[in-house]
């Protein structure tokens, strides 16, 4: 079965003029046992149109600029942090350097 995904945007950063110019967002991974949540953030580009106020802007509509700039990679990085979370979930780690 495939993995079902869910982006939430965490932060947006805007011009002086009220313009988003980059968003902070996560997308969690689902398979049927598991979930893996991973932190993104992405400049978005000029809009060649009107933009929409800033205060007028849903989440779905962010969502929707996100999933069109890098969906494909962001959900195969997605898929790769669930998969080596599912390896690692029942081990004891450590953190740390050699030096």
């Amino acid at each position: 079965m495939a993995n079902t995904y869910n982006y939430q945007i965490t932060d947006m950063q805007r011009d002086e003029n009220g313009i988003v110019i980059s968003v902070n967002f996560n997308v969690t991974a689902f398979d049927d046992v598991d979930s893996y949540t991973h932190t993104y953030q992405t400049a978005l580009l000029p809009s060649d149109g009107n933009p929409i106020p800033f205060e007028n802007l849903t989440q779905n509509q962010v969502i929707d600029w996100v999933k069109n700039l890098i969906q494909l990679n962001v959900e195969e990085q997605a898929d790769f942090e669930l998969d080596a979370y599912k390896l690692r979930k029942n081990q004891t780690l450590s953190n740390g350097t050699p030096w």
